[in-house]
């Protein structure tokens, strides 16, 4: 992802969040990372959100990923079955993903 591309996500995340306190609806609460083997797909999502890695956050939709399954996610499927092209973007999902495996342990 290149500078344009990392600004216009960070834009998105930005009028999602101001979306949401427009229309009263309230943002997610900040993911317990205690035990992410219980979360749902969209304990997931928010997680996302947090680590800065909401544009990805439909395919992870997509592909029904809870905490169970993302802390068994490879680099391989990050790029093959939910398209994360970008070789940075994966390499701070990894790093993020261990860090959870880190503390579920």
């Amino acid at each position: 992802m290149d500078e344009a591309e990392d600004a216009m996500a960070k834009t998105m995340a930005f009028v999602r969040k101001e979306s949401a306190l427009q229309s009263g609806t309230p943002l997610p609460a900040a993911v317990d990372t205690s035990n992410p083997t219980t979360w749902k797909v969209s304990d997931v999502l928010a997680w996302l959100e947090e680590e800065e890695l909401g544009d990805h956050t439909m395919a992870f939709k997509e592909h029904a990923v809870n905490g169970k399954l993302l802390l068994t996610l490879t680099e391989q499927d990050m790029y093959s079955s939910l398209n994360i092209v970008s070789p940075l973007r994966r390499k701070k999902l990894t790093m993020a993903i261990a860090d959870l495996r880190a503390k579920a342990a």
